[in-house]
This record gives structure tokens, C-alpha cells and sequence, in this order.
């Protein structure tokens, strides 16, 4: 069974987006061709994650196993988009353009599932 993750940036109502009648027609004709997928639906848009701040940046380049217990907290929710992704096997995602750019809110779901140790790793050593 695939399961396809689509994200909404938009923060207009379905029948105001373009990008939110493209994400909907897209997952609707892909479930016809395959009838068992799991769809999970994020809503950046309409529920934006949370900004990237001192707190996190401290927990997230704190090594797991020395995390304590407020750092695990500010970790959750990226750790839950984080878990979307990882069990996804398609992404859609529905970005509109604002001011030239994408919405912050989508930045901020990107900023959160961009995270060393968990999505990507580095070695300073290495010089990646």
C-alpha cells in the first residue's frame, strides 16, 4: 500500500487555491489508479508548524542520548513532520507564490524536516 503525504501551504479556502484544487486533483486521481493509498494530509497553510528558535537549535545539536527532557519536547513535533515524510513514499505539496517566494509557513515545515542527525548529517572533518 503506498502512502502519499500532501502538504498545503495556501492560506486560502479550498475554493480560492489553485494549489489546494491541484493537490486535491492530483491525490484523487492518483488514489484511482491505486486504490489502497494512505493519504496523510498536512495543512501548513491552515496549521503552520512552529518557527525554528534558540531552543530548538540547541536540542537538535544536542546528541539524542543527552537530550533532556524539555529539549525532547521542542524536538516533537519535527520529529512527528519528520515521521510523515520518512513513511511517505510520494510527497505532493501545494506551494503558491507569495512576494516571489514560498509561504513562511512552508519554510517553517521545511526548517523543521531539515535536521541534522535525523534527515541529513555532516562531518565538519570531511567538509560536508
Amino acid at each position: 500500500m503506498p502512502t502519499l503525504l500532501k502538504i498545503n501551504a495556501s492560506a486560502q479556502l479550498e475554493e480560492r487555491s489553485l494549489t489546494r484544487q491541484l493537490t486535491t486533483l492530483f491525490t484523487r486521481t492518483f488514489c484511482e489508479g491505486a486504490a489502497d493509498t494512505k493519504v496523510i494530509d498536512r495543512d501548513v497553510g491552515h496549521s503552520p508548524p512552529s518557527f525554528v528558535n534558540h531552543r530548538f537549535i540547541h536540542a537538535a545539536f544536542t546528541e539524542s542520548e543527552e537530550r533532556e527532557p524539555w529539549m525532547v519536547d521542542v524536538l516533537a513535533e519535527s520529529d512527528r513532520l519528520i515521521d510523515e515524510v520518512i513513511a511517505a513514499d510520494i510527497i505532493v505539496i501545494g506551494a503558491p507564490m507569495y512576494n516571489y517566494g514560498m509561504p513562511a509557513a512552508l519554510k517553517a515545515w521545511f526548517d523543521l524536516v531539515a535536521r541534522v542527525g535525523r534527515t541529513f548529517s555532516f562531518d565538519l572533518g570531511r567538509g560536508d
